[in-house]
């Protein structure tokens, strides 16, 4: 599946799995509507739903990730391109676009850690190491 084409629950899963550092285990709730996170972030601890597609307290976590950060285009519906580079990022700097710029960051931070392509979303409990 194309990172330029993630949203919604399969966005929250692959910036999840991004978070190495932060996340230590992924499950599933409401159904397996929503991606749930057990893990520590600087101190803060997180046990519950994780939807950063959908909330820019989540989205924080891989904001204060961003090593640079240039918003390049935005539109008057909010459309975005940007460009980023994080800590620990394998691709470098990538670019990303989304319908807003919390999901084009998104796009961006996941296109950072894995690529331009991913694999479906593994719906089932998850420890991370």
């Amino acid at each position: 599946m194309k990172v330029a084409d993630l949203n919604g629950l399969a966005l929250d899963y692959w910036v999840a799995r991004g978070l190495h550092d932060f996340v230590r285990e992924i499950h599933f709730t409401d159904s397996g509507r929503t991606v749930s996170i057990r893990g520590n972030d600087h101190g803060r601890p997180w046990d519950g739903r994780f939807t950063p597609s959908t909330s820019w307290e989540a989205a924080a976590v891989v904001l204060e990730r961003a090593q640079s950060l240039e918003v390049r285009e935005r539109t008057r519906t909010g459309a975005a391109l940007c460009i980023a580079q994080f800590h620990d990022g394998a691709q470098g700097e990538v670019t990303a676009r989304g319908e807003s710029l919390r999901i084009a960051l998104l796009r961006a931070f996941v296109a950072s850690r894995f690529g331009d392509t991913v694999d479906d979303v593994l719906m089932q409990s998850q420890a991370l190491f």
